[in-house]
């Protein structure tokens, strides 16, 4: 066989390899979601060295600007807290004195919050659930914590509470003399220009609910983020690649002492085999009806998203079409 003829057999072959794998991708995309009515959608992404390559099925597209809730919000923050040098040991009473009603503030640490085991409420429960409800990130954190009593003795016990983030975004804001979203732009905007708090107006997916169970700034700067898919896969793997993220994916102990365990990280999760997939970082999330997972495995960033009200487990899609891109 001629050399060139050989070139050209094996792209063809690689061309047919490619187009079967996406196949095969949007053909498990489909079942997932074939049994959720019209209105549903679905997105994957992976960034292999660099390479982002998104799919998507239903009524969500690539240009789409998400929702992106938790598994991009609190990596950030957890990353701007350590890139600017916060103490994770110091008491948040620093910011929050105790004396001004914020319960035990002296015996909660930066690193309790993004660990959530500060014993702080979660305020998504307790905010007004309706569209046109303004919740201020100040407001959150009086309704679910200032004069409250804690839930456990702070370092003891673990409850996931978006108020520990809103609190940190706070203490970023105070201890930079900046906005969290300046912060956000001035960090994220050459990575991932789409990168911004949530406005309400952004180019949302059709098959999200109309209207939003509740306002657009209710998340705060524990949630509120919108970007593509495409930038909420580039903002991780940037982090993931930053001299920050050896802290942020150790495991901790509640009471932020080093642990054994592979479960908490700081503002990630960890997990040795995840579904049989290795060594995995990633958080999940979900924000009103829709829900999110990102993962870091063997350096390589995997994103999954539906964008209206799903009820199955996206840990299970997730992992089936993370195992086909590895076949």
């Amino acid at each position: 066989m001629k050399k060139t003829t050989f070139i050209l057999f094996l792209i063809l072959n690689l061309l047919g390899c490619k187009n079967r794998h996406d196949d095969l991708i949007l053909s498990t995309m489909n079942s997932f979601i074939k049994d959720d009515g019209n209105n549903t959608g679905l997105l994957f992404g992976c960034n292999e060295d660099g390479r982002i390559s998104i799919w998507t099925v239903g009524g969500i597209s690539k240009d789409d600007e998400l929702r992106v809730a938790c598994p991009t919000s609190k990596p950030i923050i957890s990353y701007l807290i350590l890139k600017n040098g916060i103490d994770l040991n110091t008491p948040i009473s620093k910011w929050f004195p105790q004396k001004d009603g914020y319960t035990l503030s002296d015996s909660i640490t930066v690193k309790m919050l993004l660990l959530n085991s500060s014993g702080i409420r979660d305020f998504v429960r307790l905010v007004p659930n309706h569209p046109d409800s303004i919740v201020t990130v100040e407001r959150t954190i009086n309704i679910a914590y200032k004069n409250k009593e804690l839930m456990f003795k702070p370092g003891t016990s673990w409850e996931y509470s978006n108020t520990n983030f809103n609190l940190l975004g706070l203490i970023l804001e105070k201890e930079l003399k900046k906005t969290f979203e300046n912060l956000v732009l001035e960090n994220f905007h050459s990575i991932a220009p789409s990168i911004k708090m949530d406005d309400g107006k952004a180019k949302y997916p059709k098959c999200y609910v109309n209207p939003w169970p509740y306002h657009w700034a209710a998340p705060g700067y524990a949630g509120g983020m919108v970007s593509t898919a495409e930038d909420a896969i580039k903002t991780f793997g940037f982090i993931s690649k930053q001299k920050e993220f050896s802290i942020m994916s150790k495991s901790y102990n509640l009471d932020g002492s080093d642990a054994q365990n592979d479960k908490l990280g700081l503002g990630i999760y960890l997990d040795s085999n995840y579904g049989g997939l290795g060594k995995t970082i990633y958080y999940d999330g979900i924000i009103g009806v829709s829900k999110m997972n990102i993962y870091s495995i063997n350096n390589k960033i995997y994103y999954v998203y539906a964008p209206y009200p799903c009820q199955k487990d996206l840990k299970e899609i997730a992992i089936k079409l993370i195992k086909i891109m590895n076949q």
